[in-house]
């Protein structure tokens, strides 16, 4: 196990690469949903091998996750705040959307969200099963066969966007 090659072992990191998502295209710095992920070998190798080898590719300092399957991407994660606590910084790149840049961080709500993205096709609120306290709101919205999950907390902030195949996004 230890020394495995993963995915991402042989990429190379570009030292000031700018990270941008783009929602028309639902694609990481060119590279959309069910390309070839090597299309993303300037962010280097993952930083966590282990879940590499699982091809999900982490990245702590950008607040990104990949998850990709026979070398192609399914899965795009933005993380703004890391409610699992696993190290991720808030996500370093911006996000476009029909030519405009979006103002996303982790103050962003959700009248904000609709106001830039359109109203979501789908909204599930997560409650606490004892007090009813508000855990999570998830917004949905489907672009052709991509989903785009926003999930926003408690406090009703931004903490996380997920592009996926929509077959993907439906889980076991």
């Amino acid at each position: 196990m230890f020394g495995r090659k993963h995915l991402s072992s042989d990429w190379r990191r570009v030292g000031d690469l700018q990270l941008e998502l783009n929602f028309d295209r639902s694609s990481l710095n060119g590279v959309g949903i069910g390309e070839a992920v090597d299309g993303l070998s300037g962010l280097g190798p993952s930083d966590d091998a282990g879940a590499a080898r699982d091809g999900v590719l982490r990245y702590l300092s950008h607040g990104l996750e990949l998850r990709a399957s026979d070398g192609r991407l399914e899965e795009i994660t933005l993380i703004w705040v890391d409610t699992l606590k696993d190290g991720y910084s808030p996500f370093s790149g911006v996000c476009r959307w029909k030519g405009r840049t979006l103002n996303f961080g982790p103050a962003t709500v959700e009248r904000d969200i609709t106001f830039a993205l359109g109203n979501a096709d789908g909204r599930e609120e997560t409650r606490d099963e004892e007090s009813g306290t508000l855990e999570e709101v998830v917004l949905t919205y489907s672009a052709s066969d991509i989903e785009w999950e926003v999930t926003l907390g408690p406090r009703g902030a931004l903490q996380e966007i997920r592009l996926a195949l929509a077959s993907a996004s439906e889980g076991p």
